[in-house]
């Protein structure tokens, strides 16, 4: 663990531990306080440029999965969950973001930890925003199921935009405009099942930024559509006028996600 501190070990010390690391934070044999220590020991080692590949790859995804056990169990102690989250959040950058979102159950998992009421939430928010924003969808791409972790990721988004805290909303809309910049994701959003109702749902958020946000992003998406149908984005966003009531202020304009996804119909 002291060694891990130091910059100039991190590199030497994976190359060399790394097997011994790994046993150490699956439990294989050790005590909590070992698995803890191994933990701690690899989230120094996971913030290192050149150590994110070789981690995320070793093993075809061994210590992603190990992860996001640990993350995810009802008997690891709460500081080793949290360490397990921070270091999957750690990991995740343009070179490593796909191949952590592939291995089986990490979107799911993210999503869940980030519903809690608790401090995993944020953390778990945070590592689905940055696989937001490096994950695109590409059709040529030459991985057959790169279409299928796309879709997991997206589901990850409409999942914690449904969280509890106000933090997690944010990392929410901030992964939906991440994905919202690239053309080729706006059509996976579109036609992505309960996305358009997820945004509608948070256009209507207490918190200014989050509201203000989902507005942007459902307008974003309504162009895209508006001008496949050759029809305007307010037709499309079937904004509602409010009730007159001298007694109440007025009320924020209500979307209607399924409009802007009824009978749409164009190529990536």
């Amino acid at each position: 663990l002291n060694l891990a501190w130091e910059p100039k070990n991190k590199s030497k010390l994976l190359q060399s531990s790394i097997g011994t690391i790994l046993a150490l934070v699956a439990g294989d044999g050790g005590s909590i306080t070992s698995q803890s220590h191994a933990l701690q020991t690899l989230t120094h080692l996971a913030t290192d440029t050149n150590n994110k590949i070789h981690l995320v790859d070793h093993n075809n995804g061994t210590v992603i999965s190990t992860l996001v056990h640990i993350a995810s169990s009802d008997t690891s102690q709460a500081s080793m969950s949290i360490d397990a989250t921070k270091i999957i959040g750690y990991l995740t950058c343009r070179a490593t973001a796909w191949n952590i979102a592939s291995v089986p159950g990490v979107c799911t998992t993210l999503s869940s930890l980030a519903c809690r009421s608790d401090d995993l939430a944020q953390l778990a928010a945070k590592a689905i925003h940055k696989m937001a924003t490096y994950i695109h969808y590409h059709p040529k791409t030459k991985r057959q199921d790169f279409k299928t972790v796309h879709a997991f990721m997206l589901q990850a988004i409409v999942t914690i935009s449904y969280g509890s805290s106000t933090d997690v909303l944010k990392y929410a809309v901030k992964a939906y405009s991440e994905q919202a910049s690239f053309r080729r994701d706006r059509i996976q959003m579109i036609g992505h099942k309960g996305l358009l109702s997820a945004l509608s749902v948070l256009t209507h958020d207490e918190n200014n930024f989050v509201s203000e946000c989902a507005k942007e992003i459902l307008g974003t998406l309504a162009c895209d559509v508006a001008e496949a149908r050759d029809t305007s984005v307010e037709k499309l966003l079937r904004c509602v006028p409010p009730k007159k009531n001298k007694n109440k202020a007025q009320q924020p304009r209500c979307y209607s996600p399924t409009s802007v996804m009824d009978e749409f119909h164009f190529d990536a």
